[in-house]
């Protein structure tokens, strides 16, 4: 029963974790984006319109990332897409083209879109577990991704 406790604490840290590297991923992009406007060279319309493509990006893979925690599981998703998006977010800091910009974006929605479904149900399954356990699976998990957001804003200007 120990060794499922304990199993369970490293779990709840894992996914408080990737919750805070998620927020942190999204949070150093916005302070970024009107460096890349200004880089770019593109006007507001334009700027939207790429924008619209880290979202069009994150709704392609959400369901994508369903399918593949249920074949692969939450861990070995969340592995994946956590380094796709550590990979991808540097390139939003040098790329030069609006085109590369777009292509960028939507693989960086897509990225982070997989880490949230799969970190989601992996907080389902963690917190499955802690009731097994009796232990009580703290709920502000969930807000440690709001938290990094707060803080990235806070840090922004």
């Amino acid at each position: 029963m120990m060794e499922m406790k304990l199993k369970t604490t490293r779990a709840i840290i894992a996914t408080k974790a990737i919750f805070l590297v998620c927020g942190l991923a999204i949070s150093s992009w916005a302070p970024m984006v009107p460096y890349a406007k200004d880089r770019l060279g593109i006007n507001d319309a334009d700027l939207g319109i790429l924008l619209l493509l880290l979202g069009a990006g994150a709704i392609a893979m959400m369901p994508v990332s369903g399918i593949l925690s249920h074949k692969y599981g939450t861990r070995r998703v969340i592995l994946v897409a956590a380094l796709a998006t550590a990979f991808v977010l540097p390139l939003l800091l040098v790329i030069s083209s609006s085109i590369w910009m777009g292509v960028t974006l939507f693989l960086f929605g897509g990225a982070l879109g997989t880490v949230d479904v799969a970190m989601n149900a992996h907080g389902v399954q963690v917190q499955n577990s802690a009731e097994k356990t009796n232990y009580v699976f703290p709920s502000r998990t969930f807000q440690c991704w709001r938290i990094t957001g707060i803080i990235g804003f806070r840090f922004s200007d």
